[in-house]
């Protein structure tokens, strides 16, 4: 689905100004920063990271799932941190 509450980042601007525009231009770092869930991927194993800096998996419902310490480590060691 293409859009749907685990898929969708709040972000400024339109999808060419703003925040919103650099991620639809620089969407592989976008992903490394937890700024984007890219077309096509399982939101559950893409966490977003939110405006205080705090990692996050989107659920289907709307709501969001604060990572674990654990889970956060995992994440840095494969490169996901800036």
């Amino acid at each position: 689905m293409r859009h749907s509450p685990a898929n969708i980042v709040e972000l400024c601007g339109s999808g060419d100004t703003g925040c919103h525009g650099w991620v639809h231009r620089h969407v592989a770092e976008a992903e490394r920063l937890g700024l984007i869930v890219p077309f096509g991927m399982d939101p559950l194993a893409i966490p977003v990271r939110d405006w205080r800096g705090k990692w996050f998996r989107l659920n289907q419902d709307g709501t969001a799932v604060a990572l674990t310490q654990t889970e956060i480590i995992l994440l840095q060691t494969k490169g996901n941190q800036q």
